[in-house]
């Protein structure tokens, strides 16, 4: 009789959290100062969707430099490969471009959540990223 061999099931682990926050008075002025800064930052969903929003774009500028510090990513990850959208009810969610999905997929990072807000001084958001770990590494390291 042939044994069957259970196979154990992926960890699901935070890979990393990161937050940042972006004072709105200089984010108008930079919009002001520097058209080009859109072109360089945000996709072209993210600008025909929010630039009515000055809040909108500074929240979802702060959602790029979250994610690029949760992933401890240094040079190479473009701001316009992390898109940011929101859903019917207002969920924000992040599709992944270019090096930064690259990134992502050798982390093993297989969820992005993201939250952000803001008031009329600061608009702030928090990015944890979810990894799949094999167990047996992630009982090495101590998870």
């Amino acid at each position: 009789m042939a044994r069957r061999i259970r196979s154990h099931p992926s960890v699901l682990e935070i890979h990393g959290v990161g937050i940042d926050a972006v004072d709105l008075e200089h984010f108008a002025r930079t919009l002001e100062a520097h058209p080009e800064f859109t072109r360089l930052v945000f996709t072209r969903r993210e600008f025909s969707r929010y630039r009515l929003s000055p809040q909108s774009l500074a929240a979802r500028f702060a959602v790029k430099e979250a994610f690029i510090k949760a992933a401890g990513a240094r040079a190479g990850t473009r701001f316009r490969e992390i898109e940011t959208l929101s859903d019917s009810r207002g969920q924000p969610y992040v599709i992944l471009h270019g090096r930064a999905q690259r990134l992502s997929r050798r982390l093993g990072i297989i969820r992005v959540l993201v939250t952000m807000s803001h008031s009329r001084k600061v608009a702030v958001a928090q990015v944890i990223l979810l990894a799949r770990r094999d167990p047996a590494e992630a009982w090495r390291r101590g998870a």
